[in-house]
């Protein structure tokens, strides 16, 4: 059986674009009269060819190819579950085409598994291992692929375009071909070199705060804070200048008031002078 499958699917030459557009023509005008054996000439031809496509077509191509070969599974051969299979990957690619009532009567009972089909939920892609492909522009089923991922339960056509040449694979859900995977390259890790004791010794290096960095920190924090209270206290001694009423407390609270914030001016200034001092050691 393996070496039938391998013989069906032998190519004894390029399966060209001109070529699949007449034999799909011939399969869809042939179900259209309803012609069972020209129509299942046709699409017998065309399945059996598929691995042997040359072009990459829109995704559209394949979903009108693929309807096709499962209607003739249906009509022609009497094998509804080939049939189903290729009418899954179609409504993957197309989901929204619905088969007019001169390609297919409204009460047939192909008609209702389609709509069946269409009705199941999505099926989500499976990874083969490696998960990687190999060089070149990857489709499957006309879409771009960036990783080798595919559904299962249906065919699928895999292509590969490189230096201007086409390559095809008919896929059984997804198992890829290993010559299409690409087998990650392991490298190994070096094995470091054993130092040699050339006689050195390990020395702790440590930080010797300087002796004045933290009494000058203090000292400019308390500079800063007995100006803040110096100028604090300037506002009294104004507000005592504001209501005095002799001569003499006026320029009292005047002086007082002046020789306040002087005093914190100068404090101020000393207190971040020791400051930066303490914090530059």
């Amino acid at each position: 059986m393996l070496l039938l499958a391998a013989l069906s699917h032998a190519c004894d030459g390029p399966y060209s674009r001109a070529e699949l557009a007449t034999d799909l023509g011939r399969a869809q005008s042939a179900m259209r009269a309803m012609e069972d054996a020209p129509f299942g000439e046709a699409a017998h031809t065309i399945r059996d060819r598929l691995a042997c496509l040359d072009t990459v077509f829109p995704a559209g191509t394949y979903a009108s190819v693929y309807r096709t070969v499962g209607a003739a599974a249906w009509l022609v051969d009497g094998n509804q579950e080939e049939a189903r299979r290729w009418f899954r990957v179609a409504l993957e690619v197309d989901p929204r085409y619905d088969w007019d009532a001169g390609e297919l009567p409204l009460n047939h009972p192909m008609r209702a598994a389609w709509d069946e089909l269409r009705a199941a939920p999505a099926v989500v892609p499976t990874l083969a291992d490696p998960p990687i492909l190999g060089e070149g522009a990857w489709t499957l089923d006309g879409r771009n692929l960036s990783r080798p991922a595919a559904t299962p339960d249906r065919p699928h056509l895999l292509q590969r375009e490189m230096g201007g040449t086409v390559r095809t694979w008919r896929l059984d859900g997804s198992a890829f071909p290993a010559d299409a995977l690409m087998v990650p390259e392991v490298v190994a890790q070096p094995t470091p070199e054993p130092v040699a004791d050339r006689g050195f010794q390990t020395v702790q290096v440590q930080r010797e705060r300087p002796p004045a960095q933290v009494p000058l920190l203090l000292a400019g924090a308390v500079g800063l804070v007995a100006a803040g209270g110096a100028y604090g206290a300037s506002f009294g001694a104004r507000s005592s200048f504001d209501t005095a009423t002799t001569t003499e407390g006026v320029e009292s609270a005047a002086g007082l008031t002046n020789a306040l914030v002087i005093a914190a001016g100068g404090l101020a200034a000393g207190g971040v002078g020791v400051a930066v001092i303490g914090f530059s050691l």
